[in-house]
């Protein structure tokens, strides 16, 4: 049985049927978006089409907006509720032109493929935890050697405060400090000591310049770059700035 207390997304749809991919309610997503968009910045790599790798689909929120902001990207998306996908498929008209598969994330990242410039990580389970597996060494290995460019990042989703969530995301700290040479924590706007949502990115190239005094200055130099460059509708700065680096504790308990 589903938790009923699960909701995938929102859309804003105009009378046509044609959805405002722009349009995002969850701050955890706009703070998933910006952390992306400031990676793909510093990768260098615009004179080709960057390659997506979405495990978690849901209503395909996070997958339109960064197709919106980020041209001629091609995304792959994997997400193992077949109901969320027909429901998405069926409501939403003029959805993104993406690969999508319907099928386990983890079986998937096991596969021989390109690899990509960015990995987005949004899976929960129905107690709204993320599986062990999906932040178990193993796992991180696998994406950091064999699904990630050299300049590539991984950004993932988590939920924070509590005893169990503290737990998970201390793990989450050390599996991610022994594969990804540069990682950080990034709490959504909304979030609270007691509960909220705090994001993952880790990286084997980038986060702190040589000349920033942390990773806040560097995040949020990027942050203004990215803000004017796709006119974004969010404040990419407030997010960014509410950096905090790994394995410290992101909440209080």
């Amino acid at each position: 049985k589903k938790n009923p207390s699960i909701y995938h997304g929102m859309y804003k749809v105009n009378e046509q049927g044609v959805v405002d991919p722009t349009a995002v309610v969850p701050e955890f997503i706009k703070t998933m978006a910006a952390l992306s968009l400031i990676g793909l910045e510093e990768s260098g790599e615009e004179e080709r089409a960057l390659r997506f790798l979405h495990l978690g689909y849901g209503a395909g929120t996070l997958v339109r907006l960064l197709a919106h902001h980020v041209a001629n990207s091609h995304h792959v998306a994997v997400e193992l509720d077949s109901g969320v996908v027909h429901a998405s498929n069926a409501l939403i008209s003029n959805a993104t032109s993406i690969e999508l598969y319907v099928e386990d994330a983890l079986t998937y990242a096991e596969k021989d493929q390109e690899p990509f410039d960015c990995i987005c990580i949004d899976v929960f389970d129905e107690n709204m935890k993320v599986p062990e597996a999906f932040y178990s060494e193993n796992f991180l290995k696998q994406l950091s050697s064999n699904l990630l460019t050299p300049t590539g990042i991984m950004v993932q989703n988590f939920h924070s405060g509590g005893k169990q969530q503290t737990l998970i995301l201390e793990n989450v700290a050390d599996a991610t400090s022994c594969i990804f040479t540069d990682s950080c924590w990034v709490e959504a706007l909304d979030s609270k000591p007691n509960a909220g949502n705090v994001v993952n990115l880790a990286s084997n190239a980038w986060l702190k310049e040589e000349n920033d005094h942390d990773i806040i200055q560097s995040l949020s130099r990027k942050a203004l770059v990215i803000q004017s460059k796709y006119h974004l509708t969010f404040d990419a700065l407030a997010r960014v700035q509410r950096a905090k680096p790994m394995p410290f504790s992101v909440v209080q308990v």
